[in-house]
């Protein structure tokens, strides 16, 4: 499972030297399956960090899929010490977050290892799902109204995403 953020502007009428100035938007949280099938997004509310969207995605795999993946990746901004905890209660398989700053000693040593490296660079591929669904699904800029229409523009990007990712793996 991968999980994946991105941020969405929206923007109401204001002055061009104000809006240099200031950054606007929502932060979308997808989780991804194996076969590029969005499984969940979610849209954070302003000062929601990132890194506290982990419990819902877990709790949203074992609820579906009735049981805990054995693989999650994510980008730097969901590492902390209490994902770790918590996928380690979980009991998720491996969990392949880089951490912020000057990794341990510890941490080094992991990462040099063939396992973990095999498993990075699927979470490599978190960047592909955004070069997709931003420019082909229309999740480059919002041009729906409030969160209402950001939510109704990701949910049928995320469908129709997911109908073409399907729709490979049929035709192979």
């Amino acid at each position: 499972m991968k999980l994946i953020s991105l941020r969405f502007v929206l923007v109401s009428h204001i002055d061009p030297p104000v809006f240099d100035a200031l950054q606007f938007g929502q932060t979308v949280v997808f989780d991804e399956v194996e076969g590029g099938i969005v499984s969940r997004y979610a849209i954070l509310q302003d000062g929601v960090a990132t890194h506290g969207a982990l419990a819902p995605t877990l709790t949203h795999h074992q609820e579906g899929f009735g049981r805990t993946p054995t693989l999650v990746t994510a980008d730097r901004g969901l590492h902390s010490p209490a994902n770790e905890r918590l996928a380690r209660d979980a009991r998720v398989g491996t969990l392949v977050i880089p951490p912020w700053g000057t990794a341990t000693a510890a941490q080094r040593a992991w990462e040099k290892e063939r396992g973990w490296h095999r498993r990075y660079r699927w979470r490599v591929g978190i960047e592909g799902q955004i070069s997709s669904l931003r420019p082909d699904y229309g999740l480059r800029r919002c041009a729906d109204h409030g969160l209402d229409g950001l939510d109704w523009r990701v949910g049928w990007s995320v469908i129709g995403s997911n109908v073409c990712h399907i729709g490979q793996a049929l035709a192979t």
